[in-house]
């Protein structure tokens, strides 16, 4: 998997306008965890989302429905907002963005290829992955 910085250059103008969503959880790893967490991130900034009030994400979709709500609010300057950790890249799933539909035809072909998984199909995944950006490039930039 290629490093995010690695590339940046390639695509400074689209990596720059990008959140992240990185869902984590206790679920599975400790007795009675049941709820979610979840970091959306952009050029640096960070917002934490745990908890709001009384809400308690039990669900991944309650977390990603509600980071959709923080990322419309605190990230006007972002044009979309993709599932999954910053650090790596290959295509995601694009939870915001006007290119979404094109963008997730590429990812679920990535889930099809299972990513990284099979060393056979690095190649066709890295293709995926420059495609991937290339949507959001030409969208962001017209």
């Amino acid at each position: 998997m290629a490093r995010l910085d690695e590339i940046l250059m390639n695509y400074s103008n689209s990596t720059k306008k990008i959140c992240f969503l990185k869902v984590t959880t206790w679920e599975g790893i400790c007795i009675g965890a049941t709820h979610y967490y979840g970091s959306i991130l952009f050029n640096g900034e960070r917002k934490e989302i745990k908890r709001y009030g009384s809400i308690k994400f039990n669900s991944e979709e309650i977390l990603v429905d509600f980071a959709i709500k923080i990322f419309q609010k605190y990230f006007p300057k972002a044009q979309c907002l993709c599932l999954g950790d910053s650090g790596y890249i290959e295509p995601r799933k694009m939870l915001v963005g006007k290119c979404k539909d094109k963008c997730n035809k590429i990812y679920e072909k990535a889930v099809s290829l299972g990513f990284y998984n099979n060393k056979k199909n690095w190649n066709k995944v890295d293709r995926l992955g420059d495609k991937w950006y290339s949507i959001i490039e030409n969208e962001i930039n017209n």
